[in-house]
């Protein structure tokens, strides 16, 4: 696949707990956050509708999915 990067997950637990209480994640998906931002990613690729409260730090792809109301 092209402009894909296998890391590590972020083991910044202070930024985890951080996302977990400031936009309502769960762990898992706060870890997701902290690691994609750690590694500077622009856009997250997810369907998961928990990610809809943090819109405003990073970009979720696909935006169709994201636009419907």
């Amino acid at each position: 696949m092209k402009n894909v990067l296998i890391v590590s997950d972020s083991r910044d637990w202070l930024t985890v707990a951080t996302f977990v209480y400031d936009y309502s994640l769960l762990p898992h998906d706060a870890r997701i956050l902290a690691t994609a931002l750690e590694y500077n990613c622009d856009k997250l690729a997810t369907l998961d509708e928990d990610f809809g409260t943090v819109k405003d730090i990073i970009k979720l792809v696909p935006e169709e999915f994201w636009e419907r109301g």
